[in-house]
């Protein structure tokens, strides 16, 4: 039982961003713990909330816009039709540069999630918890392997730093 509660509370902890870990040491946990709780970093909370990560209304945008696309070319050309999406709980149209903003934001994102994570790992770190300290940064979530610290070299921290801030103004 004690497993499933605190497996629970990294769930909210990694996904709302709120940055508490009670799992001492993230090294230590299987690969796929440590794939979960990226992945739910690199989602973050909702829009307009001051939670991190890429925010799971631009990822439902981005999906939303993947369905859109196979509807309509599945469509004879004659067939008009409109979507809509919620937009802080009004009804919008969704339009192609709105779903294109959210694969901008993602593609941007992403690559500097890997540029990031790529500058750690040259300082002797593993590419895998480079990639999770890095995802904690950017997604302005607090979680760490253990790379995060006051002895960590200063290419890390001035990388880190870097992350923590475009991450918190939402890079554009």
């Amino acid at each position: 039982m004690t497993s499933c509660r605190y497996g629970v509370f990294e769930f909210f902890s990694a996904l709302t961003t709120t940055g508490f870990q009670i799992i001492p040491d993230y090294s230590k946990t299987s690969g796929s713990t440590q794939l979960l709780i990226i992945i739910l970093m690199i989602i973050g909370g909702q829009c307009g909330s001051t939670s991190g990560g890429i925010k799971q209304g631009r990822i439902g945008l981005a999906f939303k816009g993947i369905l859109n696309y196979f509807s309509t070319k599945n469509k004879g050309e004659n067939v008009i039709s409109t979507k809509y999406y919620n937009k802080f709980g009004d009804k919008e149209i969704l339009t192609s540069e709105v779903v294109n903003d959210s694969y901008i934001f993602i593609i941007i994102y992403l690559f500097l999630l890997f540029i990031g994570s790529t500058i750690i790992s040259f300082a002797g770190y593993s590419f895998g918890d480079a990639f999770f300290e890095m995802t904690s940064a950017l997604g302005t979530v607090g979680l760490s392997v253990g790379i995060t610290s006051y002895n960590a070299k200063p290419l890390v921290l001035w990388t880190l730093s870097a992350g923590m801030f475009l991450g918190r103004i939402e890079i554009v």
